[in-house]
């Protein structure tokens, strides 16, 4: 870890959003997790920090979206069954508001190999 005390907030942030997901609550996981990506963010890009931290700060991004590129065609083929077959009409419907969302965020595959 470097000297920036914005390392130690992203680790602080880290430990929170593992606490959360260890104690079922994934509002509060999301939070901390998008907070530590947003402070690695901020590390990678200020010119401020030393060269080698905002590389170790982009690398660990680069790995956390290797990670969920990965999973995510999983991801949304499971979205797509529990809003397809779920008894629970909330759970069809947060789905269905979950898989929308992501077709609006996500570039088209036709767009991604342009």
């Amino acid at each position: 870890m470097g000297n920036d005390p914005r390392w130690r907030q992203a680790l602080k942030l880290l430990r929170e959003a593992t606490a959360a997901h260890e104690r079922g609550d994934s509002q509060a996981m999301a939070r901390g997790f998008e907070g530590y990506c947003a402070t690695l963010d901020l590390l990678a890009l200020d010119p401020a920090v030393a060269l080698t931290e905002r590389r170790r700060a982009a690398k660990l991004l680069e790995k956390i979206e290797a990670q969920f590129a990965a999973g995510l065609p999983a991801l949304l083929h499971r979205l797509a069954e529990i809003r397809d077959t779920a008894p629970d009409a909330a759970a069809r419907a947060e789905a269905a508001a979950l898989l929308a969302d992501a077709t609006q965020r996500l570039p088209a595959a036709s767009n991604a190999r342009q």
